[in-house]
């Protein structure tokens, strides 16, 4: 829950910062055009992605299992100056093939900028 202004549209993001083997960050949840704090009414772009990870072995060229970095994740809640309209194909929702879609967001600074966001309102910073 946050502090919402009454009429007012929210976008709600979950993002893994933490991926080391590639500069990307990792949309794990995104809702836009939320009414107040229901994110439940707002519309899902990227459903509810488990966190995840793996480290590579010393030689960077397969998988350490032996080591298991944890994952920190920033929860951001922008203020929407207005609807945001997102084309079905951008959406990754369930097993889709456009999950690389979560990968190409460009982080929450890119999100911000590309959609007129004001904010973080609330979060975890």
């Amino acid at each position: 829950k946050w502090k919402s202004e009454p009429g007012a549209l929210y976008t709600f993001l979950i993002e893994d910062n933490d991926v080391e083997t590639r500069p990307v960050k990792v949309a794990h949840f995104m809702a836009v055009n939320i009414p107040g704090d229901d994110i439940a009414a707002g519309d899902v772009i990227f459903d509810h992605l488990p966190s995840f990870g793996f480290d590579l072995n010393e030689e960077g060229n397969g998988l350490d299992y032996e080591e298991r970095g944890k994952k920190r994740h920033l929860v951001l809640v922008y203020k929407q100056s207005g609807r945001i309209d997102i084309a079905e194909e951008e959406k990754s929702i369930g097993c889709s093939e456009n999950f690389i879609k979560r990968l190409e967001t460009g982080g929450h600074d890119a999100i911000k900028e590309n959609y007129s966001l004001q904010g973080p309102v609330a979060g975890t910073f």
